[in-house]
C-alpha cells in the first residue's frame, strides 16, 4: 500500500506544465499567473 504524500498538487503541476506546452502563445501569460500562484501556495502550504 503506498501512502500518497502532495500527490494532488504534483498532478496539478504536471496538468499546468502540459496546459501550457499545449496552449498557443497568447495564453501564455494567464498560464504564468496560474504557474505563480500554484508555486506560491506550495511555499506557503
Amino acid at each position: 500500500t503506498q501512502i500518497e504524500v502532495d500527490e494532488a498538487e504534483e498532478d496539478a503541476m504536471a496538468l499546468l506544465m502540459g496546459a501550457e506546452q499545449d496552449k498557443p502563445d497568447e495564453d501564455s501569460m494567464s498560464e504564468e499567473m496560474l504557474l505563480r500562484q500554484l508555486m506560491a501556495a506550495q511555499s506557503q502550504g
